[in-house]
């Protein structure tokens, strides 16, 4: 990614966002977890951009949220405020990426227990260091998962709120 000094234009920030580097893994199509939301501040009127958007992204699990405002980028720190003259397109902070941990924690366990591959790594890195970062990613994912469990929570709130006000006018 460039600089987060430097001033994007948008297609060199869509651009950047949307890169294999960027992306940390494939969600699944069918999830139960929040979806990744594409982001369009300041009312973009280039319906172009959106046809483009979504014609990019083959994987079923993003959605297109006109009003959405988080911007998550790997440059930007999310406690600073961006401001910016032009729309911006961004993905929001994804919760699925517990799944992601959770599988690669499986695998880096399944090749520990086995003992594959750690007399490589012995000058490198000690089996209690080993052990340290694997908790430390276990419980990044489970910060995770429960980030995801109060937003579902927050959504299925909002959702009975305004299935209640629903019925209520339709009476």
């Amino acid at each position: 990614m460039r600089n987060s000094t430097s001033r994007y234009l948008l297609d060199d920030l869509y651009d950047d966002l949307l890169i294999p580097e960027t992306r940390i893994s494939p969600i699944p199509t069918n999830s139960n977890m929040m979806p990744i939301t594409i982001s369009v501040l300041n009312g973009v009127k280039n319906s172009n951009l959106v046809y483009s958007s979504i014609r990019r992204m083959k994987n079923g699990s993003f959605t297109w949220r006109n009003e959405e405002g988080k911007i998550s980028a790997n440059s930007f720190s999310q406690s600073r405020a961006i401001t910016t003259t032009k729309p911006l397109i961004a993905l929001t902070n994804h919760t699925g990426i517990s799944h992601y941990l959770d599988r690669l924690c499986d695998n880096v366990e399944s090749l520990f227990h086995k003992k594959a591959f750690i007399h490589q790594f012995k000058d490198l890195i000690e089996e209690d260091e080993i052990r340290l970062n694997m908790m430390k990613l276990r419980e990044t994912s489970d910060m995770y998962k429960v980030q995801d469990e109060l937003i579902s929570a927050q959504v299925q709130e909002e959702m009975g709120v305004n299935d209640e006000t629903e019925t209520q006018q339709e009476q």
